[in-house]
């Protein structure tokens, strides 16, 4: 083997992999705010590089993250604060509501395929852009969900009171989850009842937020106070318990939770209320803390964000980095667990070929900071 094709093996062994006794955590630690976009509500990765943020304003921003610019704007410009929003997307399309504007927007192009103002407040949508299909439902006590094809323009509605719902993301079924805490799931295309109502054990006074992880095994929803997790494999019996419960501390709350996209984890950010030396006023502060989905062991927390309201997060396709819309601004952060995870993996290659073959400790050094800073 000649010496550049061994050496263009070690260059891509070490590309894919860190020695963390020299890591640079200040590299690791890195957060990385966006200013120039204020007051955002919601953000969603299009891809590892484009960014979505909805501002309360109800203005929707595509980020370039690799040249830190604006690439598409659409302006409502509304002088009334966003109440709703969500940012949804696949390869091709970008679904933004925000209140009761709902729009399809071609990725490429930045056009708008696809709009509709509503004249109700809207609560929760679910999107299955195959079948070009949209459902919405309204806030209490309406007690319907719109279907919407906006393909074929066929809208109906269906008698059903739902607090959130969301697509099933390997099957063609809609969860519903109704202000009574039942759970309760419909097929596509007519939403017909699926027999298997799931009643929780412990009620919610309201749930917030709702959301199945990549192959919808588990179900996580929950509020300000309890989080609950559900394991859609187990069957509920007297020897299998599928639920499992987190309660928030006495004086924090849970603002919004997310699974990450390759790893059985469920994120969840955290409100920390802090008193003041100063005239005892009480400041907050946002953290997010890493579980084991199938144990709630905490696996990692992130640093302290200062910020007095914290919206919801998102993570990048390739579950390295993660956006949070904090009250003034939106903020970009690597995620230490899971660069650690594909770190480790790639060292038991790197290792049975550094038994061979020596590599030098600057040229290691050069190329694990070139890593860090493309991977964060």
């Amino acid at each position: 083997m000649n010496y550049n094709y061994r050496l263009s093996i070690v260059v891509y062994f070490l590309i894919i992999t860190v020695n963390f006794n020299a890591m640079q955590i200040n590299i690791l630690n890195k957060i990385e705010p966006i200013n120039y976009i204020a007051y955002p509500r919601q953000v969603h990765f299009f891809s590892d590089n484009y960014l979505i943020i909805n501002n309360k304003f109800g203005n929707t921003y595509k980020i370039n993250l690799t040249t830190n610019t604006i690439d598409a704007v659409h302006i409502k410009n509304s002088i009334h604060w966003s109440d709703y929003s969500t940012i949804q997307s696949n390869d091709k399309h970008i679904l933004t509501c925000i209140n009761q504007n709902i729009k399809i927007i071609d990725a490429q192009t930045n056009k708008v395929l696809w709009k509709k103002i509503e004249d109700i407040t809207i609560k929760s949508i679910a999107w299955d852009p195959l079948n070009t299909t949209l459902f919405v439902a309204y806030q209490y006590p309406l007690g319907r969900i719109s279907v919407y094809n906006y393909n074929t323009k066929i809208n109906k509605n269906i008698n059903c009171i739902s607090d959130i719902i969301i697509k099933h993301p390997k099957k063609e079924i809609l969860c519903c989850v109704s202000n009574r805490s039942n759970i309760y799931f419909r097929s596509f295309p007519d939403l017909k009842l699926i027999p298997g109502t799931i009643c929780l054990n412990e009620k919610l006074e309201s749930c917030n937020f709702c959301q199945y992880n990549h192959d919808g095994s588990y179900l996580a929803l929950g509020n300000e106070d309890k989080i609950i997790i559900i394991n859609q494999n187990i069957k509920n019996s007297s020897n299998n318990n599928p639920y499992l419960y987190a309660d928030a501390q006495k004086k924090e709350c849970f603002k919004n939770i997310s699974f990450h996209p390759h790893s059985p984890v469920l994120a969840v950010l955290y409100l920390h209320p802090q008193k003041t030396s100063l005239e005892n006023n009480v400041t907050s502060r946002e953290s997010i803390d890493y579980y084991n989905l199938k144990t709630l062991k905490l696996i990692e927390t992130t640093r302290i964000l200062k910020s007095n309201h914290s919206y919801n997060f998102a993570f990048s396709k390739n579950g390295f980095r993660t956006a949070i819309a904090l009250e003034h601004q939106c903020v970009t952060m690597p995620v230490i667990f899971a660069i650690k995870e594909k770190c480790l993996f790639s060292l038991c290659i790197l290792n049975a070929f550094a038994l061979q073959h020596k590599i030098p400790t600057d040229i290691a050094r050069f190329i694990v900071s070139s890593l860090l800073k493309n991977i964060t």
